[in-house]
């Protein structure tokens, strides 16, 4: 559902933002039902009474007693008992239409006098609440605040309770948030090593336990994927250097002693010259992770200086470079590695012409390689992006090694980059890669 937020701090709060909601709902519910509504309608039969006791006392008060009456209601509750010749509403005051009030007003009707009535001043001059007392001595008016009659018990409650859920989610945005801190900082590791790159340890000792045994346990998954690294690395390495001396005498041996025609001297030497290129590609692949720095770097001209090498070695290259791409942090070495990788798949396994690409938007610097041969599906790609892996070539005796693109994609992912293969039937087969422009900023 697209409502529902994708992140674990964004569920929770919302899941808790309901349960807050719903509780203070049923709370206010509860309140309203067993609480106010019945403190409410003491106090409004209360008034009533009051209002009644009011008028019986006036009616049997003679002349001498009721003005002292009247001077205690003054003084005692705020108060003024006024004859209705003398003094009469103000001429903003209103009927009353407020529930409770209208509930007062319909209970003197009924019980006292049809003609008793209720008004409503909201000027700050005056009293606000105006109650018509009909007695059997002259009637009055009671002028009183509107505070005992009429206050509002259920907006100060939504008030209180509005307030109590905006700090209960402040807290709870900041409860979810330290807490899921240890996540996030597992996810950033996660993260770091699918780009192949080494990630911080994750502190231990922070989180519940929950989050503490799998921090110990991604640490340790860390620390076995650099042991099988290096490893695999020092023994890619250690084979391809340990190879090269007996081929290099081989070879030695072989253009010297002359043996056969000069046919199958060449082959063998070519046989040789493939298993030593084969050798680099393993050293290349061992090498990456420990010479792996970064330096402002003119993409255009490490381009320039790779086309000028392969086209030394008589391999026809087009290279097409927008004159205002911005200096951006590259690996020189692994750069030229990348371009001579993707240019010897172009040239082994596509068709000519073979074009070597620059340019930028306000995103990306893009470098290219096109070739216009049959090029890959995603899922083809995806496949030779392992190591060792090879498409139905292998069977078909053009050589490799299946290293690569493997190669390409670690150096890709080391630089923080996007590597992209774009098939176009009929037309041409392109290797893009994105680097960002915002982390050359930040960089």
């Amino acid at each position: 559902m697209k409502f529902i937020p994708k992140s674990l701090l964004g569920r929770t709060a919302l899941f808790v933002i309901f349960l807050v909601i719903l509780t203070q709902l049923a709370t206010t519910f509860v309140i309203q039902s067993f609480y106010t509504q019945p403190l409410q309608d003491r106090l409004v039969n209360d008034r009533v009474n009051q209002i009644k006791t009011l008028i019986n006392s006036l009616g049997l008060l003679n002349d001498e007693q009721r003005p002292n009456f009247i001077e205690n209601i003054r003084i005692n509750e705020h108060a003024t008992i006024v004859s209705d010749k003398l003094l009469s509403p103000p001429p903003e005051a209103v009927a009353a239409k407020q529930e409770r009030l209208v509930y007062v007003e319909n209970r003197l009707k009924k019980e006292v006098s049809p003609d008793s009535k209720i008004y409503i001043s909201d000027s700050q001059t005056i009293p606000k609440i105006w109650i018509y007392l009909i007695t059997n001595h002259g009637n009055y008016w009671y002028v009183t605040e509107r505070l005992p009659f009429d206050a509002d018990f259920p907006v100060r409650w939504t008030i209180a309770l509005f307030c109590l859920v905006l700090l209960s989610l402040i807290g709870l945005f900041f409860g979810v948030r330290h807490l899921i801190q240890p996540i996030n900082r597992l996810t950033e590791a996660a993260q770091t090593i699918a780009k192949g790159q080494i990630a911080n340890t994750v502190p231990e000792h922070q989180g519940p336990e929950e989050i503490r045994t799998l921090s110990r346990i991604f640490n340790d998954m860390q620390d076995s994927l650099e042991e099988v690294e290096t490893n695999r690395a020092v023994m890619l390495a250690g084979v391809s250097h340990d190879l090269r001396t007996p081929l290099s005498r081989l070879r030695l041996a072989i253009e010297l002693s002359h043996l056969g025609d000069d046919k199958n001297t060449e082959l063998m030497i070519q046989d040789l010259e493939e298993i030593d290129s084969t050798l680099n590609q393993f050293l290349d692949y061992a090498r990456i992770q420990n010479e792996h720095w970064l330096t402002q770097s003119d993409l255009n001209y490490i381009v320039r200086k790779v086309s000028a090498y392969i086209a030394s070695t008589g391999q026809p290259i087009d290279v097409q470079l927008s004159p205002d791409i911005a200096s951006i942090m590259l690996n020189p070495k692994s750069i030229e590695r990348i371009i001579i990788n993707l240019v010897e798949n172009a040239r082994r396994y596509g068709k000519p012409p073979v074009i070597l690409r620059t340019f930028q938007d306000s995103k990306f610097v893009y470098l290219s390689v096109i070739d216009h041969g049959e090029g890959l599906t995603q899922e083809e790609a995806a496949h030779l992006l392992k190591p060792f892996t090879r498409k139905n070539h292998s069977r078909t005796g053009i050589p490799g090694t299946g290293l690569g693109l493997a190669i390409v994609d670690k150096i890709v992912r080391l630089h923080n980059a996007t590597l992209q293969f774009k098939k176009y039937p009929g037309q041409h087969f392109e290797v893009r890669i994105l680097f960002p422009l915002s982390q050359q900023r930040a960089s």
